[in-house]
């Protein structure tokens, strides 16, 4: 694990300008509780039991329009209790790069919409045409890339005792370092990831239906955001 990627993943987040500038994280809201809003819609059909619907929730309102990572701003101290107890996994690094990403994935739309625009508010109309602009459709597929990554062998890294009893241990170095809040986000992923049966199942779904989705807005396919099947027995 790169001690300068992780570094720089964090700064990244913390230099997006939502964390400056106060008018700007309210207008950047509206998109993020828009796509919120598609998103609740594409995943209503999966919440078909109380494990897949804890899950989803958590993956809604923890993940999906970024993880706040404004603690992280004594930079040493987070790298160090990063490599200590997440060594030999690029599951955090993905996630890290993920959650940078995603951050400026919605400042380049919000800033297409809002401000080149002018438009009021969002629709699928002007969502997807500030998609198609630059290099968001490109950014949108490396994000799917990097949940992908962050996905692959899930099942065993949420069954292997190793990593359960070094949660467990990192608590109060968590607290110590400032990461009190990114540890209780893993603590709590890692709970409600023991309560369902197969993980990596789950999360190739949601990777297979986001790429269907940025297909349909790369091609202007409407709508854009269709309900996902059923998750099928693994």
């Amino acid at each position: 694990m790169n001690p300068q990627e992780i570094s720089n993943n964090i700064q990244r987040y913390l230099a997006l300008r939502k964390h400056h500038d106060p008018i700007f994280n309210k207008v950047i809201s509206n998109l993020e509780q828009w796509k919120m809003e598609q998103m609740a819609y594409c995943y209503s059909p999966l919440m078909d039991t109380p494990s897949h619907e804890k899950l989803l929730n958590y993956y809604f309102e923890e993940i999906f329009c970024g993880i706040d990572l404004s603690e992280l701003r004594e930079a040493k101290s987070t790298v160090k209790f990063i490599e200590k107890f997440f060594t030999g996994t690029d599951m955090l690094l993905a996630a890290l790069e993920f959650n940078a990403l995603t951050g400026e994935i919605n400042q380049s739309l919000t800033e297409h919409i809002f401000e080149e625009k002018k438009h009021k508010e969002v629709n699928i109309e002007n969502y997807t045409e500030a998609c198609q602009q630059g290099s968001v459709i490109k950014n949108l597929e490396l994000q799917i890339s990097l949940f992908e990554t962050f996905a692959e062998d899930l099942n065993t890294t949420v069954s292997n005792r190793f990593v359960q009893t070094s949660i467990k241990v990192a608590r109060l170095p968590a607290k110590l370092s400032g990461c009190g809040k990114l540890y209780k986000l893993v603590e709590d992923g890692f709970s409600i990831l023991k309560e369902v049966d197969d993980p990596e199942h789950i999360a190739s779904t949601l990777i297979n239906h986001e790429r269907l989705i940025i297909s349909r807005l790369a091609s202007n396919t409407q709508p854009a955001y269709v309900p996902a099947k059923p998750i099928p027995a693994p």
